[in-house]
C-alpha cells in the first residue's frame, strides 16, 4: 500500500514496518528543573532517533541549551563538532568548532523571537561506537549543530540542560526513525 493512506485502508505489519517515525516516548517538564533528562529513550530498536521538543518554555533569554549523552553530568568531555549561531538581533553569524570539550550547545532559551527549538536526529546512541547528532535552527534565533561524542559509549539516556535559568514547561518527545 501506498502513501497517503485513505479511509477503509488496511496495513499489514510489513507495511507498518515501512512507516518513517516510531514514537518511542515523550519526557514531559515538570517543576523548574535545570535540566531534563530523558531516560530509556534508546535501545537496539533503531539505529537512528529523531527528538522534537514541544512547546518548551524556559525562564531565561538567550543563553545556550546542551545536549548531553547519558544522564546529566556523567560525560562532560569528548564532544566534538561545529556550531552555527543564528541570531535575529545580531549582524553577525557566530561559528565555533568543539574539540575534546562539554556538552555542544543545541538551542537558545526564550527570545522575543520565539520559544527554544529542539528538532535534533542522533545517530547511533545505542551502539558501543560514537554517536552522532544534527540539528538545524528553527527560528530565527538557533543553532545549526553537526556533532558527536567520540567514544564507543552505548546510551539509553539524554539530557538537556539549561546554561542559566530554568525550564518552565514543555515536552520532548522521542521518535525511532525506521529505516525499512
Amino acid at each position: 500500500m501506498s502513501y497517503p493512506f485513505t479511509g477503509g485502508n488496511i496495513l499489514n505489519a510489513s507495511e507498518l514496518n515501512e512507516i518513517g517515525l516510531f514514537h518511542v516516548k515523550t519526557q514531559t517538564i515538570t517543576g523548574t528543573p535545570t535540566s531534563v533528562t530523558i531516560t530509556s529513550a534508546f535501545s537496539s530498536t533503531f539505529d537512528a532517533y529523531r527528538i522534537i521538543g514541544h512547546q518548551l518554555d524556559t525562564t531565561t533569554t538567550g543563553d545556550d541549551i546542551e545536549m548531553e549523552m547519558g544522564n546529566g553530568g556523567s560525560h562532560t568531555s569528548l564532544y566534538y563538532g561545529n556550531t552555527r549561531a543564528l541570531i535575529y538581533t545580531s549582524s553577525s553569524i557566530t561559528t565555533a568548532n568543539y574539540q575534546n570539550a562539554a556538552p555542544m550547545p543545541i538551542s537558545f532559551t526564550n527570545s522575543t523571537a520565539g520559544a527554544p527549538h529542539v528538532d535534533v536526529t542522533i545517530q547511533y546512541p545505542n551502539m558501543t561506537r560514537p554517536t552522532i547528532w544534527s540539528q538545524s535552527a528553527g527560528s530565527i534565533r538557533g543553532y545549526d549543530v553537526n556533532g558527536f561524542y567520540n567514544a564507543g559509549t552505548a546510551f539509553t539516556s539524554v539530557t538537556f540542560e539549561c546554561t542559566a535559568g530554568t525550564w518552565n514547561g514543555g515536552e520532548f518527545r522521542v521518535y525511532g526513525i525506521v529505516d525499512g
